[in-house]
């Protein structure tokens, strides 16, 4: 069997996810009763695996789930906070996916 804990690269979609049930229920119930929320923590925590395993499969068939969005692209100009360009481009709706 292989195995499923695979270091410090986010588990992909639809993969089983071990040990963070609490997590994802929390996180479902913060999704449900917020619709926007904040994953901050240290580096290889595993925000991605819970989001990518663990909360889109289970938000799939039932919301118009959108890609997670990453606040770290680099600013285009002087004037632009990258945070808030990262957040902004993350936000905008597929150009395939109807609004």
């Amino acid at each position: 069997m292989k195995n499923p804990f695979i270091g410090p690269h986010p588990l992909p979609k639809n993969t089983p996810i071990f040990g963070r049930n609490r997590e994802i229920t929390e996180l479902r119930h913060l999704l449900i009763a917020e619709r926007i929320v904040l994953l901050y923590s240290p580096s290889g925590a595993g925000k991605s695996s819970l989001v990518n395993a663990g909360i889109i499969p289970e938000f799939a068939n039932t919301f118009d789930v959108w890609e997670p969005t990453r606040v770290n692209t680099p600013a285009q100009d002087n004037a632009t906070n990258p945070y808030v360009q990262s957040a902004i481009a993350g936000w905008k709706k597929p150009a395939n996916k109807p609004i």
